[in-house]
């Protein structure tokens, strides 16, 4: 072949990427998960241990001091402070189960299930009046399911109350800081009422039973423990069902749709619109019908679904999408961006905003959707993902 037809050959090539001096472009996945676990996951599981202890601490000093206005609001903030990181790591609790031995998604029942229902727990603590189940789980109490008894309230105690019955978790313990009209009331039930003490034993069995339940899904996680973060950063051969790098950005496409679609648009912002009663709205199905913070928890679980996407330094899952189809990166993006600003545009409470501004909360829900949609279709087919639906573990 003539020199000059030989070099016009080389350019071709070169131009249509079929001539390489050196390796293709790769992405180190490897990497990618290893640095979602380190700068991601475990620093909000360590501040979710610290959180969860704090709130401990200050019911167990509410209830053994003089049960103070101060003190109230010192239970208060640390439930409040709890909610970030109880609400991000819905973006990466994955059901675990059966590795190790436990299923990170008995969470959702035993810790973060809401609303309580404040009948319920009023019942156990006045001795009087009839148990409600959500039976048909609606998030409405059916029909009475037993009567109320006069076991003593520890953790123990709370354990064997059937997720159900709405009456344990952080859910229980707002309703019990947070319950009352005003704060008079509330400290007047604890300092003077007729079953303050019960109530006191109800708030520190359900925040110790809580926070024990916690610290069993951070042991899960933890070297000392099932050392589920080593599984998720370097899967191996040796895990029965874990055995790749594909495995764990699976698991992460698929709990990023659970939140969006499930989690939030059809329970957190579906539930009080009256979505599943024939549209009908019941505002007190808002997560927080107490504290009113439900849209600070929306917000906080936008926030999770950024973590794992994008929130590590180096590579992450949104460095991964770009690397794959820079268009797909930047509609996940864009619609995360908008979720979370319409999610911000709701006028609190959340439950004044779905009788007086649903324009607003049905603007989110959209917004969430599209997000949902982004993730379940582009997201999932660029990172040649195999989303798996989320079973949810009532035991």
């Amino acid at each position: 072949m003539p020199r000059s037809r030989y070099s016009v050959l080389v350019v071709l090539l070169a131009s249509f990427g079929l001539f390489s001096c050196g390796p293709p472009d790769t992405f180190n996945r490897k990497q990618m998960l290893r640095n979602t676990g380190q700068q991601v996951i475990q620093p909000t599981h360590d501040s979710l241990d610290s959180k969860s202890s704090a709130l401990v601490g200050v019911t167990s000093s509410f209830c053994e001091g003089d049960k103070t206005s101060d003190q109230l609001e010192s239970a208060r903030q640390a439930w409040k402070e709890l909610q970030p990181p109880l609400k991000q790591i819905r973006a990466w609790s994955f059901n675990m189960s059966p590795y190790r031995g436990s299923s990170f998604d008995v969470l959702f029942y035993k810790v973060d299930d809401t609303p309580a229902f404040g009948d319920n727990i009023e019942a156990a603590i006045t001795r009087e009046g009839t148990y409600r189940e959500d039976r048909n789980g609606d998030g409405e109490p059916d029909e009475p399911f037993a009567d109320s008894d006069d076991a003593t309230i520890d953790t123990d105690w709370i354990a064997g109350q059937d997720y159900r019955r709405h009456a344990k978790g952080f859910a229980a313990v707002e309703y019990l800081l947070f319950g009352s009209p005003d704060d008079t009331e509330t400290l007047a039930l604890y300092q003077s009422g007729e079953h303050a003490s019960r109530r006191c034993d109800y708030l520190t069995a359900a925040a110790e039973h809580a926070t024990g339940a916690t610290d069993d899904y951070l042991e899960a996680w933890s070297s000392d423990g099932g050392d589920f973060m080593s599984v998720f950063m370097q899967p191996t051969s040796d895990d029965m069902d874990w055995t790749t790098v594909q495995d764990s950005i699976n698991a992460m496409v698929s709990q990023m749709v659970f939140v969006s679609k499930d989690v939030l648009s059809k329970r957190e912002l579906g539930g009080p619109m009256g979505q599943h009663a024939n549209n009908a709205k019941i505002p007190n199905r808002e997560a927080s019908p107490y504290a009113n913070y439900s849209v600070e928890m929306l917000k906080a679980n936008l926030e999770g679904l950024e973590k794992i996407y994008s929130g590590a330094d180096g590579k992450n899952l949104a460095d991964f999408t770009k690397f794959r189809k820079g268009s797909v990166h930047q509609r996940v993006k864009t619609r995360l961006s908008k979720a979370k600003s319409a999610v911000d545009a709701i006028p609190k409470p959340l439950s004044e905003a779905v009788e007086n501004s649903p324009d607003k909360v049905e603007s989110a829900q959209q917004a969430i959707d599209q997000l949902a949609s982004a993730i379940e279709s582009d997201l999932k087919t660029t990172l040649g993902a195999t989303t798996t639906k989320v079973v949810v573990d009532n035991d």
